[in-house]
């Protein structure tokens, strides 16, 4: 097996999608299809966590990807920190793979591109994660305005960042490692938070924290990081988080679309 993926859904539409913006049902079977067509060249067994989702789930997506590889966990709405947790334990206890990918309901995927993401896993330079989603927020934010990485593989730019959102592919290895970081999602930071204390890109810098007052929004990212690692950050390793450029997968909401892909097409096909 090539890929391990934990893949978290919830009945509920969650800001302004740029399809099926009052149907989750049909926004859900869109985002799985693509991310399915996506992996059209990966052997991969994904476990479905279906938290509160009618049965009608479950048999859209096994129409999109073969039955023999999905596994569906139903919980009862035990909501998006609970289902983060659920994946990290799905994917550190299984045997399939060593590459495992934390997948969300509310992105799309280009057809037939994710085994970029798991050649650069395995044979790009100095790789731990890798977001398949170019987020508009790292060419306007300030906090992204930091000193970055970049390296060219199989017709991509990829540059390594700050922070992403919570999908995203590494090794159970490397899950096992930093799986205390990541658990202060679930206790209270957000997921720019925690990335900080992986990858501590202008985490460290007394500067950029202080700019960071300027700013409230950046500020409590920061001070949050700080507040749930404390000594953990400081005395972890820096991890690299990589990006494609054009990005693998978007997230669907209408505001934080990535460049470089018509995604409403490749929903609608």
């Amino acid at each position: 097996m090539d890929l391990a993926v934990a893949y978290r859904v919830y009945p509920g539409v969650s800001k302004t999608p740029i399809v099926h913006q009052n149907n989750k049902f049909l926004l859900a079977e869109s985002a799985f299809r693509s991310l399915a067509r996506s992996l059209e060249a990966v052997n991969a067994k994904i476990w479905v966590i279906l938290d509160g989702c009618p049965p009608e789930y479950r048999a859209a997506f096994s129409k999109w990807y073969p039955v023999e590889r999905l596994v569906f966990i139903d919980t009862n709405r035990i909501g998006n920190a609970a289902t983060f947790l659920l994946q990290g334990k799905i994917l550190m206890e299984q045997t399939e793979a060593e590459a495992v990918y934390f997948a969300e309901d509310d992105y799309a995927y280009a057809p037939g591109q994710f085994s970029k993401l798991l050649n650069f896993l395995r044979r790009g330079k100095d790789v731990d994660f890798i977001s398949p989603y170019d987020h508009p927020d790292y060419y306007s934010l300030p906090m992204h305005q930091v000193r970055t990485a970049t390296q060219e593989f199989e017709g991509h730019r990829w540059r390594s960042a700050a922070s992403t959102c919570l999908t995203f592919l590494t090794t159970r290895s490397t899950l096992e490692k930093t799986w205390p970081l990541f658990k202060a999602y679930s206790e209270g930071a957000t997921d720019a938070a925690t990335w900080l204390m992986l990858t501590k890109m202008g985490l460290l810098s007394p500067r950029r924290l202080l700019g960071s007052l300027r700013n409230w929004d950046e500020f409590t990212i920061y001070a949050r990081a700080w507040k749930h690692g404390g000594f953990k950050t400081l005395v972890s390793p820096k991890y690299k988080l990589w990006v494609p450029v054009p990005g693998i997968a978007t997230h669907m909401e209408s505001t934080g679309v990535a460049a470089g892909h018509d995604w409403k097409a490749y929903l609608r096909s």
